[in-house]
């Protein structure tokens, strides 16, 4: 009997959800919730590549990436518990990898190119380029510590007969195009600039969150003795209306953005 095989469209389905969470969990629950406790900014419009606002504050700045790194590594703990690999625990998985990525990626951007948001949470520091080489330091360590762990936790599914060894490169490359795709095609429909489809949908989608490629190695060099053949994740239809739904709504009203 031929191995069974993951379903590309409940991969794609689960990506597209996971990663429309991870871009709203920056923009809306990182700085728009900040903005309710920082008086002297407000926020003036919501898209997929920016939470625009009136004012500036190092805290809105920071409160993006801190809440990827809160949620993340609640998914991480979350999936220390899980007992199968179902759609539900790919996208637990996902969503720990794109936030984690995102974060860290972020800082190393920032420290890079003294743009973004660390650009202004370090504003005004002294010495300048010793922050910068902090930020680009913390990134790199935080992001390679990340490929590493969500490798670790999806080795784990198929050590233990969880998920057929050879699910682990399909999903990670599903993931990787159609998530990647989603946020570029979203950030074209921005009415900031079209730089951004670049700066923020691309350097997204496919920058941070390259390391999900670096993962299906790991893994495989975790679990050499594992079967080839074994569990995938089936054919979900609930999924892909959740998918149709959420890459509609992300594209057709966050791409252009929201007045708020």
């Amino acid at each position: 009997m031929p191995a069974a095989r993951s379903s590309i469209p409940t991969i794609a389905a689960v990506s597209i959800v996971a990663y429309a969470a991870c871009d709203l969990i920056h923009e809306a629950l990182g700085h728009g919730v900040a903005c309710l406790f920082v008086r002297s900014v407000k926020p003036v419009s919501i898209s997929s590549v920016a939470l625009q606002t009136d004012g500036v504050s190092r805290a809105v700045a920071a409160s993006g990436t801190v809440a990827n790194i809160v949620v993340g590594l609640t998914a991480l703990a979350a999936l220390r518990i899980a007992h199968r690999f179902t759609a539900g625990t790919f996208f637990a998985w996902l969503l720990a990898a794109t936030n984690l990525m995102n974060a860290t990626g972020y800082l190393v951007l920032s420290g890079a190119t003294n743009t973004g948001d660390w650009g202004v949470v370090i504003r005004n520091a002294s010495p300048l380029w010793a922050w910068r080489i902090a930020l680009i330091a913390l990134g790199v360590s935080g992001y390679a510590a990340t490929v590493i762990v969500v490798a670790r936790r999806l080795a784990r599914f198929v050590r233990e007969g969880m998920l057929g060894s050879r699910e682990p490169g399909r999903l990670a490359w599903g993931a990787y195009l159609a998530g990647g795709t989603l946020l570029v095609v979203a950030s074209a429909l921005n009415r900031i600039s079209p730089a951004l489809i670049l700066t923020s949908g691309a350097s997204t989608g496919f920058g941070a969150m390259a390391g999900l490629l670096a993962v299906p190695p790991l893994v495989e060099r975790e679990t050499s003795a594992a079967q080839p053949q074994g569990p995938a994740l089936p054919f979900r239809p609930a999924w892909l209306v959740a998918g149709a739904i959420v890459g509609a709504l992300f594209i057709g009203v966050l791409g252009p953005g929201v007045s708020l």
